[in-house]
């Protein structure tokens, strides 16, 4: 009879399986240039089904190695990592597609992402030594990993959270298609929220019912397992609403913004685009319309130097 911490494995097996189907098929749908927040949402399913495997295959051995504990116990801390790297790619999308208008320069979501696989590396660290060990909680040898990856996990989630509202502000530059990411960024921070406290309290907080290596089954399937499914959710939502546009109609996109600066801060102290053209008062209508928006544009440009010409 499996305990209740493997009752809680098999329920993940039972969502994640088609979750990790579902961001796959999502990140086909996307192409593979776009598509950062849902790879991350397919390792995030992939580790879960691991680590849920491992912890129902210790549950049903008479003597199971110490190997399956500690995969399970190290595929339980990482989950975070993929949640926010998630949010991350969203973000990072929307930025691009803002072109001349981005908010955020690039190095910023490559320094986020870099603090996340530190996280990570330090999560899986401690996990090794806590368990190797046979102790839990502050007292582990790997304590002092656990509280490195948490707090840089706390520095991650504030950054992104705070790129999240400023994005939000800037709602009328962002390209229409990608305007389901910005909303589904900002429904999914409250999860995120109790999804870090989780990992905060079970590294720093001395209870019972916060312990790294072996939390209370009701508040880890209440402040783990719920809200990654909840932003799961919210993604795999966002991604199946959001249109798939491919890369040619992007860079097509990005000259246009090049030949006519905006703001007439381009070269040669131009008036900048048509207003048609403005990020502000642009009404895309998924890809098709962007298809309109270049045909216009390439229109426009040929009817201006052919009369230069003349």
């Amino acid at each position: 009879m499996f305990d209740d911490h493997a009752q809680l494995s098999v329920a993940e097996l039972v969502f994640f399986t088609p979750t990790l189907c579902l961001s796959l098929y999502i990140c086909f749908r996307h192409g593979f240039g776009k598509q950062l927040g849902w790879v991350y949402l397919s390792i995030l399913s992939l580790v879960r089904i691991v680590g849920a495997s491992c912890q129902v295959a210790a549950e049903a051995e008479q003597n199971p190695s110490e190997g399956l504990y500690t995969a399970a116990i190290i595929c339980s801390i990482i989950g975070l990592a993929p949640l926010l790297g998630a949010l991350l790619g969203a973000l990072k999308r929307v930025h691009e597609g803002m072109h001349v208008l981005k908010v955020f320069s690039p190095i910023v979501f490559k320094i986020l992402h870099i603090v996340l696989l530190v996280a990570v590396i330090l999560s899986i660290v401690g996990g090794t030594k806590g368990n190797d060990n046979n102790t839990t909680g502050v007292s582990s040898p790997g304590a002092g990993y656990f509280k490195a990856g948490a707090i840089l996990y706390l520095l991650a989630f504030l950054a992104l959270a705070t790129c999240t509202g400023i994005t939000l502000t800037e709602r009328a530059n962002l390209l229409n298609v990608d305007s389901y990411l910005v909303f589904g960024a900002a429904i999914s921070i409250p999860f995120l929220v109790v999804r870090v406290v989780y990992t905060l309290t079970s590294v720093f907080a001395n209870s019972t019912l916060f312990n790294t290596l072996h939390p209370n089954i009701y508040v880890q399937a209440f402040m783990q397992f719920s809200m990654e499914a909840m932003v799961v959710i919210v993604f795999l939502v966002t991604g199946f609403l959001t249109p798939a546009i491919s890369r040619s109609e992007t860079i097509e996109e990005k000259n246009i913004s090049r030949r006519w600066p905006m703001n007439g801060q381009g070269n040669g102290g131009s008036t900048g685009a048509p207003t048609q053209y403005g990020y502000h008062s642009r009404s895309l209508n998924a890809g098709n319309d962007r298809v309109k928006l270049v045909d216009q544009a390439a229109t426009e440009c040929d009817t201006s130097n052919a009369h230069s010409a003349v």
